[in-house]
């Protein structure tokens, strides 16, 4: 009901059935009721088994609905039992709530904060916690709100050079038949007949390119979709509609009319007295158009530019973060999620018994080297927290929280994921239930709980100890936790047989390819309890990939509009150039007639072509360091100003203007000065 949802079939859960003891209910995704159940209604009223446990199902929910993502297949009441209620140091639900008609985010924000404090003072254990108000489109999408409009951007600016090209080469045609124009206007043809006779042509021009546009999307979208990282929000609801191809429609007629209203404009103020007087030889008019022309591809150059410099900024970016020393080796790690159902493993001594029985059986799995087991698998999406005091450590700010990242560790994890050991010992098999409580730490834990200090042999208190201190036996590297572009920050790591809570990732360092030991481990894994999923089984370096998707995907859509625009750049270089070769072609056989080199002629037309360009490249210069401002939180270890990129894309652009240019610099040097001469 806070979602605004209602069920396909049946019903969703009564308020009863949030009670521990009277939870036993479950709704289906629609998803999951047609793949499990073949889409049978009289699915309603039906039991399944769940961790043991048996559920009725009583309702289907539409289709569509993939919060919190695609992956959920069903839902259940929460119905915390007495124990989980009493216990006050796990933080980690998400609260989802729909506000009052006129009720603010910051208003709520400050009565949770208000909350917070007051149970912080009458539970230290909620020291350091508190409530983080976020509307829902920015937990789901938020991300994505500054690339998407950096993508339209880019999208806007390769079709503003579209535009400045066909635009460019309606001005030369129009130029070609101002004689044309002249005779027409003699013979009493009107403003509106120029007019109606120029745009039309451009419109038809527009909406053929509209057109196969469109063709062209309904194409790419199945490979665009398919480049697309899978964590991207929201992507399998991308798809073509009516709505996108209108919009199409309406773009195409805009720019059909902008780059066709102008020659108009500028045909219909030809003087036809002066343009029938003067033949072949041109006029002021066909002047000016040479100068809006010229400009046109300067503006061309520098949108180019901008672009360019956008994606080169993301290309160096993405590779600065693939760079990124994670603090483990990925490759030939293997990894899988179980999770222990509370009915069967009550406790925490029986849930760190099966997770050893389980690391054991792994560890003798041939092509396996060793194996451990974690709570909060690095770069996995889950980075559990707990609050911690610290033993004679440095004060905090009164308003900074003491916490650090908690990590349940069975026994030869550091080895396993190739994290190095800095100083002081690892969790090992005389760690256990009945001796002095251990914990190990990471470099960002020192630096800020014990700077300048040594931490081992410090004593601290963490959310899982119970209260009681625990001294620190070691010292490790910094692990990057939540992804590769985030700094770490501090982190503990308990034995696993000291706190366990039933929910852990099994990671086996490999010999031979990881993905080729599946079938083992969920065999192992069933050895031990057949009625145990095994979640997630995948290498290691599938979770670095997916942390760096985005931004590869990214860099490859705004460098595929960098290269179109480059491409369409090089083309609007060439067209004036070759155009002004066109129309001096007389003063070309002139100077050639009078003893001109040929080198002179090159070097004449490539003056030109790379004035147009220069100008081109610095007014692009001057854009690019005001626009790339906005990208600076897409960035990482880059800054929007960087010397190298901007020095790489303004040679890149020189030597295609120099390129483009060249082409008809040949051409004119192969001008016959008798022919020319006679044609005019």
């Amino acid at each position: 009901s806070v979602l605004g949802v209602r069920p396909q079939l049946g019903r969703v859960f009564a308020n009863e059935e949030d009670v521990y003891g009277k939870h036993h209910v479950v709704v289906l995704t629609h998803a999951f009721w047609r793949r499990e159940f073949a889409g049978d209604p009289a699915t309603l009223g039906r039991t399944v088994q769940l961790d043991g446990e048996t559920y009725t199902v009583v309702g289907v929910l539409p289709e569509g609905l993939n919060y919190p993502g695609a992956q959920t297949d069903f839902w259940m009441p929460l119905a915390l039992a007495p124990d989980e209620l009493a216990n006050r140091n796990n933080h980690t639900k998400e609260v989802v709530a729909r506000l009052k008609p006129g009720v603010t985010l910051a208003k709520v924000q400050a009565e949770l904060d208000a909350i917070a404090l007051r149970s912080a003072q009458e539970h230290p254990e909620n020291k350091g916690h508190g409530v983080t108000l976020v509307s829902l489109q920015d937990e789901l999408v938020g991300g994505l709100r500054r690339p998407l409009y950096m993508l339209v951007g880019a999208v806007g600016l390769v079709l503003l050079i579209a535009c400045t090209n066909v635009a460019s080469l309606m001005l030369a045609r129009a130029t070609a038949r101002h004689r044309e124009f002249a005779i027409r206007a003699a013979l009493g043809a009107g403003r509106r007949h120029l007019y109606k006779q120029l745009l039309s042509e451009s419109l038809l021009l527009a909406l053929a390119g509209g057109l196969l546009g469109s063709l062209l999307a309904v194409w790419a979208l199945p490979v665009l979709t398919a480049l697309a990282p899978a964590n991207l929000p929201r992507l399998e609801e991308v798809r073509l509609n009516p709505a996108i191809f209108l919009f199409s429609l309406v773009i195409s007629l805009g720019t059909g009319v902008v780059f066709g209203l102008v020659p108009a404009v500028l045909a219909q103020r030809c003087d036809v007295n002066e343009t029938l007087k003067s033949g072949n030889h041109g006029t002021a008019s066909s002047a000016l158009h040479n100068r809006l022309r010229g400009g046109l591809v300067v503006v061309e150059i520098a949108v180019s530019m901008i672009l360019l410099i956008g994606a080169g900024l993301l290309l160096r970016s993405f590779s600065h973060v693939r760079d990124v020393d994670a603090g483990f080796q990925a490759e030939r790690l293997l990894t899988a999620t179980v999770t222990l159902p509370d009915n069967k493993y009550p406790d925490e001594a029986r849930m760190a018994a099966f997770f050893d029985q389980a690391v054991q059986r792994l560890r003798t799995l041939p092509g396996v080297d060793s194996a451990s087991a974690v709570f909060g698998l690095p770069l996995s999406g889950f980075d559990p927290g707990t609050g911690i005091t610290v033993e004679g450590g440095t004060p905090l700010p009164s308003n900074e929280p003491a916490g650090a990242g908690l990590h349940q560790i069975a026994t030869d994890y550091f080895r396993t994921m190739g994290t190095p050991l800095l100083r002081g010992r690892v969790p090992d098999a005389h760690d256990t239930a009945a001796s002095a409580r251990v914990v190990v730490v990471n470099e960002s834990f020192v630096r800020r709980f014990f700077p300048g200090q040594d931490p081992i042999g410090r004593r601290i208190t963490h959310g899982a100890s119970g209260g009681k201190p625990v001294e620190i036996i070691g010292l490790v590297r910094d692990v990057r936790h939540q992804d590769l572009a985030t700094a770490a920050h501090p982190e503990i790591y308990v034995p696993m047989s000291q706190s366990c809570w039933g929910y852990a990732s099994l990671v086996m360092r490999t010999r031979v390819d990881p993905a080729s030991l599946a079938g083992l481990v969920r065999k192992s894994v069933a050895e031990l309890d057949a009625d145990l999923p095994v979640d997630d089984l995948k290498p290691m370096t599938v979770y670095v990939a997916q942390t760096t998707a985005q931004r590869q995907f990214q860099a490859i859509l705004v460098g595929s509009f960098a290269a179109a625009a480059l491409i369409l750049a090089a083309v609007g270089i060439y067209s004036v150039i070759a155009y002004w070769v066109n129309q001096r072609t007389r003063e070309i056989g002139v100077r050639l007639a009078l003893g001109a080199q040929l080198a002179d002629v090159v070097a004449m037309v490539l003056r030109e072509g790379l004035a147009l360009t220069g100008a081109g490249l610095g007014l692009g210069l001057l854009a690019a360091l005001f626009l790339t401002r906005s990208m600076a939180g897409l960035l990482y270890q880059v800054t929007p100003w960087d010397p190298f990129t901007y020095i790489t894309v303004a040679a890149v652009l020189a030597t295609v203007g120099t390129l483009a240019s060249w082409i008809p610099a040949r051409r004119a040097t192969r001008v016959d000065p008798l022919t020319a001469l006679r044609n005019e």
